[in-house]
């Protein structure tokens, strides 16, 4: 599913394709149609570093598009990570005096990507399919920062993949080298023959040491030289958004499991889960930008709490059906909250007592 949303996070529009697996040529195929169906110019792509592959980049711009993403720095040739890693030439946006998350700060660094490509060409006539190489230089813009606080964070993680490391070491569990979990990077074997199962664990001080050059570093990259840096930042910390939408649609909306086969009924399903989703993060936004709602925590979950929490229990008196309001003690906050939303919309609150006629009225 491709989805498309504004810089508020509320859903546009989106495209489905098969298969399991998204890749740039899956991309770009879906910001086509999207760009033809909502005459979109001069988009950027935003992605993280899942994204960022040469080649992949060589297919966004080849389709028109620019492109903003994160970068691994420890990916770069070492002109480059040195060039990041000076702090002397960067620009603070917020000082340790403003702030008590601690320094922030920025620097550009121009930087031709050199992409060497193979393409498969299919003559039209005879069917023959002829293989070229090729080399294309992107022009780009690194947009690279430092932050304290990112620091903290960084030497913290190391610290809880040390702990799990050391750990491995002491109960002498040589099976975890095996397994793909991040604090194995840590342990060195005193014997590079992986066929040998009688070695010795140590720290690797030295790795540790090279990962701390990088502690509170980030870079991103851009193809459109004449984006103000702070806007970069700003555009790709907006990424969150995307993935929180992908989040609320898999988790508060069901879109997955899908329990159809036929196409048509996948796409009916789809297209109930954006409608409720639109309507939920419309909702959402406007609470979140009136000033009577500043003392609750907005989320997806929270308004539908709070909506799911107003109940009627049906009754009888007199041979009438009728419908009394259920007051549960343990979801008063819940309570306030759906009346506040019900009142903020517009809708008339229920009544201790209300006939059938009276409970649609509401609706």
């Amino acid at each position: 599913m491709g989805l498309l949303i504004d810089k508020n996070g509320l859903p546009i529009g989106y495209e489905l394709f098969s298969g399991n697996t998204f890749d740039s040529k899956t991309m770009v195929k879906v910001l086509d149609n999207l760009k033809g169906k909502f005459n979109l110019e001069n988009v950027v792509i935003v992605a993280d570093r899942g994204l960022n592959s040469k080649i992949n980049l060589k297919y966004i711009k080849d389709a028109g598009y620019d492109y903003l993403m994160a970068v691994s720095i420890k990916s770069l040739n070492k002109k480059m990570k040195d060039i990041i890693l000076d702090r002397s030439s960067y620009t603070n946006i917020i000082s340790t005096q403003d702030s008590q998350d601690g320094l922030y700060a920025y620097k550009i660094e121009e930087y031709d990507n050199i992409v060497k490509y193979e393409e498969e060409i299919t003559n039209q006539d005879s069917g023959e399919i002829t293989t070229t190489k090729g080399e294309v230089i992107l022009k780009e813009k690194f947009i690279c920062t430092y932050s304290d606080k990112r620091a903290r964070k960084d030497s913290y993680d190391r610290g809880r993949g040390l702990d799990k490391a050391n750990r491995i070491i002491q109960e002498n569990q040589k099976s975890s080298l095996t397994s793909t979990r991040s604090h194995k990077k840590y342990i060195k074997k005193d014997t590079q023959d992986d066929s040998c199962n009688d070695f010795t664990m140590s720290i690797d001080w030295l790795k540790i040491k090279e990962q701390q050059r990088y502690d509170g570093f980030y870079a991103i990259t851009t193809s459109r030289l004449d984006l103000d840096p702070i806007e970069v930042i700003q555009n790709y910390r907006n990424l969150y958004k995307i993935e929180d939408s992908f989040r609320v649609l898999k988790s508060t909306f069901n879109t997955r499991p899908i329990y159809h086969y036929k196409e048509h009924r996948i796409e009916a399903h789809f297209i109930v889960c954006f409608i409720a989703f639109m309507l939920e993060r419309d909702l959402e936004i406007r609470l979140k930008k009136s000033k009577s709602f500043k003392k609750y925590t907005i989320t997806p979950n929270r308004i539908r709490d709070a909506l799911n929490s107003l109940e009627v229990s049906e009754i009888k008196i007199d041979n009438k059906i009728l419908y009394m309001k259920s007051n549960h003690s343990n979801s008063k906050d819940k309570l306030r909250f759906a009346k506040d939303i019900m009142r903020f919309l517009h809708i008339k609150q229920l009544k201790n007592i209300s006939t059938r006629e009276e409970l649609l009225s509401l609706t």
